[in-house]
């Protein structure tokens, strides 16, 4: 995969007529690297703006305004650039933070510093990148359904564990108290409780993993909630772990992580988030 922002830089940083700085639009075909390298040695002096300060060194900001102006470009310019691609960013721009910096005698307060994480040489090699699966939660239903939620009782009582966490439930317990009695553990289990109307007069209650990639473990559950007659789970065993796992494939080898953001230890130097899986590689 080409990297989908590279190509020959059309970014310039002046100012407009009543001193304030200006940073240009992204079009097609721009180099975040080159974006990075005029961010670092672009000067603007707020109070006597000149191209020829714009162009030679450090940035020199003398009032909260002008800073606040160039924050916002800056930002202007990596949001284009992380949108550029549907299935795959890259934060390339995500460490240019603006930092306030002493510089010489000057107070902190009247620098901006901008300063790229990432070499040149990093986008001059290819990569084929497939996302193939994203992390997902895992979710549980059971089967018994309800005709309401605080009037029907579940009619049988026994234990429900949840990630080792048992849960009594007794026959009196209507959804709703199942629900809250499960909530009252979600601390220890990750696992959160709801009552879903899957049709109008036909309730169930439905188990969410509160974090990617955790399984959600019914084992030791009593065999009462098997049984359509009580919950109702079809099984007790949780599903394998890397059914819910992200799953991105770079230059023909495979890489498994548990969530879908800020995967950095795949393409050195390069960290992404898989939005959706793909057809292909790209």
């Amino acid at each position: 995969m080409t990297d989908p922002i590279s190509g020959t830089s059309s970014f310039s940083v002046r100012t407009t007529a009543d001193g304030k700085p200006l940073v240009s639009t992204v079009r097609d075909g721009i180099d975040p690297l080159d974006i990075a390298e005029k961010l670092k040695q672009a000067t603007i002096d707020a109070r006597q703006p000149t191209q020829d300060k714009i162009d030679s060194g450090a940035k020199q900001i003398t009032a909260l305004g002008n800073l606040r102006a160039v924050v916002s470009a800056f930002q202007k310019v990596n949001c284009q650039l992380m949108n550029k691609n549907s299935y795959f960013k890259t934060n390339i721009l995500q460490n240019l933070k603006p930092v306030m910096t002493t510089v010489g005698t000057m107070p902190g307060a009247a620098y901006l510093e901008v300063s790229p994480k990432y070499s040149k040489a990093l986008f001059d090699k290819t990569y084929d990148i497939q996302v193939t699966q994203i992390a997902k939660r895992d979710n549980v239903t059971a089967a018994k359904t309800f005709a309401d939620t605080t009037i029907e009782q579940v009619g049988v009582a026994d234990s429900l564990v949840i990630n080792g966490t048992t849960i009594t439930i007794v026959a009196t317990d209507t959804l709703s108290d199942i629900v809250t009695k499960i909530n009252n553990e979600k601390s220890t289990t990750n696992v959160e409780a709801s009552a879903v109307m899957l049709s109008t007069g036909n309730y169930s209650l439905k188990l969410s993993a509160q974090n990617l990639a955790e399984p959600i473990d019914l084992t030791g559950t009593g065999v009462n909630h098997i049984d359509p007659t009580g919950l109702g789970f079809a099984t007790l065993s949780p599903v394998a772990q890397d059914t819910l796992q992200a799953k991105i494939t770079v230059d023909g080898t495979q890489y498994i992580r548990d969530t879908n953001t800020n995967i950095a230890d795949v393409i050195p130097g390069v960290s992404f988030n898989a939005l959706a899986v793909m057809s292909q590689a790209t």
